[in-house]
């Protein structure tokens, strides 16, 4: 009998991310103070998938 192993292949995960090149904007913004939400915004607007804010708030606090 033959066992198919369910889920995701164990492996190196995702070498970069998708806000890995806005880091250095993200902490600039975050130092003037901008809300997260307002970050959010401008980062979305150069992204073509935009993000939620919890996958920003994750980026932020990882």
């Amino acid at each position: 009998m033959m066992v198919k192993l369910l889920g995701r292949p164990k492996g190196a995960k995702n070498k970069t991310r998708v806000l890995d090149p806005y880091k250095d904007e993200i902490e600039k913004l975050l130092n003037l103070g901008v809300s997260q939400s307002s970050i959010l915004k401008i980062i979305n607007s150069k992204l073509d998938n935009p993000i939620s804010l919890t996958s920003l708030r994750y980026f932020i606090f990882t």
